[in-house]
Parts: C-alpha cells; sequence; structure tokens
C-alpha cells in the first residue's frame, strides 16, 4: 500500500513494507487493527486519568470490538498479549495499574 509515496504494510501501522513483522502470537489476522483498536481503548483511559488496570482494559475491549474479531482464539489472551507488549515498551500512560485492583 502506497501512503504519501511511501510503501507501507497498511494504514493502521504505517509501517515500511521491508521492516515490517507480525508481533502478536495469539492471532494471526489483522493484528495492526486489532492493535489500532487497543491503542484506541488505552488513549480513552488516558484521557480520563482516573487509575485503570487489566481488567478495566479487558472489560472495555470487549465491550468495545469484541465481536468484530471473532477469528480470534482467544480474545481475552490476544489482549493481554498487547498488553504486556505496551507495558514494557514503556506506552502504558502514567494512570495504569499494572498488577492492581482499581476501585
Amino acid at each position: 500500500m502506497i501512503i504519501d509515496g511511501l510503501d507501507v504494510h497498511c494504514q493502521y501501522c504505517m509501517c515500511p513494507v521491508e521492516v515490517w513483522k507480525p508481533c502478536l502470537k495469539t492471532y494471526g489476522g489483522d493484528e495492526c487493527k486489532l492493535y489500532d483498536d487497543f491503542s484506541n481503548v488505552i488513549w480513552e483511559f488516558e484521557k480520563v486519568a482516573k487509575p485503570f488496570n487489566n481488567q478495566d482494559i479487558l472489560n472495555k475491549c470487549h465491550s468495545d470490538f469484541e465481536k468484530e474479531y471473532g477469528d480470534i482464539p482467544s480474545f481475552d489472551d490476544s489482549i493481554m498479549e498487547m498488553i504486556e507488549i505496551h507495558y514494557f515498551e514503556g506506552y502504558m500512560p502514567n494512570n495504569y495499574r499494572h498488577l492492581s485492583i482499581c476501585k
């Protein structure tokens, strides 16, 4: 796909084709769109600035877009994998609580 003169993998990741590779072990479908939907959920939590945790993310992902991805063998496993990637790469906002219960 050519966007702005660059050959990119897709409109979601905008990664150059020559360096793109799949990153999810739990899903072989359109992981870039899934990751984009997931990132939108994280952004919504970040804007609210209220503490949130893994269960909050799972619940929001289930309600927002689970039905779009009926081909995912385990929706929760894929979401948890993206949470871990986001967390360990340092992309989670400051109001994220990795291993806590938020009330």
